[in-house]
């Protein structure tokens, strides 16, 4: 039986990124905050979703998805392993949302590790 990765806990004091994500959603945009936290290397390491306008399902439904991948990032999955796992079987409007929420923290990632490449590049300088 193999063990499974340890989790690696986040720091304490962590960098974080919020961005306004939009997905189409039964013929109108739905909005929501995506926020998205990393390890000091820039490596995603949990994320959040709030929708701007509530409802006490999807807001549950959006709630166990961050959870649920945000613990899988603490044991060493990467975000871009995600977006095939939701493709079957997930009903066509949470889907839309999860991709929204996985294509926003792969742009945080990309965007958090240019600014801390960039930022060790001019220490060297």
């Amino acid at each position: 039986m193999n063990d499974p990765t340890p989790r690696e806990q986040l720091p304490w004091r962590r960098y974080g990124v919020r961005q306004a994500l939009v997905c189409r959603l039964a013929g109108s945009d739905f909005q929501f905050t995506g926020e998205f936290n990393f390890y000091a290397d820039g490596r995603l390491g949990e994320l959040f979703a709030r929708p701007f306008k509530t409802g006490a399902d999807l807001e549950n439904l959006l709630d166990k998805f961050c959870i649920a991948v945000s613990r899988l990032l603490q044991h060493g999955e990467t975000i871009d392993s995600f977006a095939h796992c939701i493709d079957d079987g997930t009903p066509a409007g949470a889907r839309d949302i999860f991709h929204a929420l996985i294509a926003g923290g792969v742009e945080a990632e990309k965007q958090m590790k240019h600014e801390l490449s960039a930022a060790a590049g001019a220490g060297h300088q």
